[in-house]
């Protein structure tokens, strides 16, 4: 919706029913696990409706999973209200109350939402998964940022990239299980984490993330759904060659280069300041709503071409919003 600025996708028909319907499905299927406190999704003791660790305990009210919840509640609450339909404040309210409680997980002793278990007992599960709350509206400023400290050495960071499990978790750390238990990662969480890193000016970490991802180049001819963290190695059980490598490319475009596509058509364009790692870059040939962007980082600012021609000069403080 935002590359074409045509909602008429959620009016696509789909085994019987339209793109829209079927969100508002999933609203009641996911309002069938709200059994836990303040309305909050208890997934139960199954796992396998979530992530599929082989350790246990990631299970019952989860923080990633209802922090998601809240934002895709809100999100349909408004398309909701731009279709005059009467569930729109049903939707809203909901989000809302679920927020209120999702809002009593948080564990500001250690900077990260507690998981709460069916006796009532709670306690961190230092999952990666909690990392893509990044992109949402369900945190504070002091939350994202506490959150976001996990990401460094001896936690969250390895040599080749990220951990799905930190490495201060001695209980549910497992090396072998890659992609979500441990060892390595699902390659799209790293990658999409430092969009997400950039987008709030956390340039620092972001390039992190991603210097770090790049070394994956010196030893493989792609990426590999689930690298490890520790050595140049794959998970072999995953697959090999994965669309969520897009993510990587988000985080150049979004990121370094600080676009911000709008459904209204209009591209604001915001890099992260000058890296000397990086140096002077051109990203070429973007292109939005029939026109072609360029955007070049200098030392000293960047510049934006609009379908070849100057369009403005800026310092990396100051950003260029076309309409």
């Amino acid at each position: 919706m935002t590359v074409t600025g045509d909602r008429t996708i959620l009016d696509d028909q789909v085994a019987g029913a339209t793109v829209y319907e079927w969100m508002k499905r999933w609203e009641a299927k996911l309002g069938e696990f709200a059994t836990g406190p303040g309305g909050l999704l208890d997934l139960g003791d199954g796992n396998e409706l979530l992530l599929e660790l082989r350790t246990d305990d990631y299970d019952h009210v989860v923080p990633a999973v209802n922090g998601l919840t809240v934002e895709f509640l809100r999100w349909l609450a408004q398309l909701a209200r731009a279709r005059n339909d009467p569930d729109a404040e049903k939707f809203a309210r909901r989000a809302e109350a679920m927020d209120r409680a999702f809002q009593g997980l948080w564990n500001e002793r250690v900077g990260w939402f507690d998981n709460v278990w069916a006796d009532g007992s709670r306690q961190p599960f230092f999952s990666a998964h909690l990392f893509d709350l990044l992109g949402t509206s369900v945190l504070t400023g002091s939350q994202r940022q506490a959150i976001a400290a996990h990401i460094r050495e001896g936690d969250f960071l390895g040599e080749f990239g990220m951990y799905s499990i930190s490495r201060k978790d001695t209980v549910h750390w497992d090396r072998l299980d890659a992609d979500w238990g441990g060892g390595g990662c699902y390659l799209g969480t790293p990658l999409r984490t430092a969009r997400y890193l950039y987008e709030h000016g956390d340039a620092r970490r972001g390039w992190d993330v991603l210097e770090r991802m790049g070394r994956l180049a010196e030893h493989f001819a792609f990426l590999p759904q689930s690298p490890m963290a520790e050595e140049p190695a794959e998970f072999r059980t995953g697959g090999n060659l994965e669309v969520c490598s897009g993510a990587g490319l988000e985080a150049i475009w979004f990121g370094i280069f600080g676009l911000q596509p709008h459904e209204d058509g209009s591209l604001r364009i915001s890099p992260a300041p000058f890296n000397p790692k990086i140096g002077r870059a051109t990203l070429a040939g973007f292109q939005f709503r029939g026109h072609r962007y360029d955007v070049q980082l200098q030392s000293s600012g960047y510049r934006v071409w609009l379908d070849g021609k100057s369009w403005a000069r800026k310092g990396y403080a100051k950003a260029v919003t076309i309409p």
